[in-house]
Order: C-alpha cells, then structure tokens, then sequence
C-alpha cells in the first residue's frame, strides 16, 4: 500500500486460522490495512450460506485472498471418496464459489 493511500484497504483472507494467514495479517497490517482473518467456525468455505453472511457484515472489501485449504495425509490415491471431495471443495471450489 502505498503513503497517498486515503484510506486503508479492508483484506479478507480466508482460512484465518493457518500459519500463512497469520503472517499475511502481520504484514498487511503493518502496511496500515484493517484485516479480517476469519476462521472455518466464522466463515466455513464450504457453506455457501455460511460465507454470504459473513460477507453481508462487511462494511467494505478491497482485497479477497482465498486461503483456505484442508489436506488429508498421504497419496491421493488413498483418500476415500468422501475426504477426496470434502479436500477438493475446501481448497478449490471455495474460491470459485466467493470470486464469481
């Protein structure tokens, strides 16, 4: 961000939870910005429900950084079906489902 910034930008990262969030809020943050970090039981990316009304209570957003992820351990070609698709919505159909 830069010095004539009138105002700071509102970020939201999603997965607020993870080490990578925590180290996104601790810079944007000291570059002046006003962060919301919302974890799974705040804003669940997999529950369309859930992240509309998370959204509906933000006075503004500037900056969405879709973090959220879920892994399982081990081969892929091990995961049930049902870790499989849960893995898949958490990590990609979320940021499909939130930028569109």
């Amino acid at each position: 961000m830069s010095e004539a910034s009138a105002a700071p930008l509102h970020i939201l990262i999603s997965g607020g939870e993870g080490g990578l969030a925590r180290a996104l809020q601790d810079e944007f943050s000291r570059e002046g910005g006003r962060i919301h970090a919302p974890g799974r039981q705040e804003m669940d990316v997999r529950d369309e429900a859930r992240i509309a009304a998370y959204f509906s209570r933000l006075e503004r957003l500037d900056v969405l950084i879709a973090n959220a992820g879920l892994t399982r351990d081990g081969p892929v070609t091990g995961l049930g079906a049902d870790d499989f698709t849960e893995v898949v919505n958490t990590t990609s159909s979320a940021r499909v489902r939130r930028s569109s």
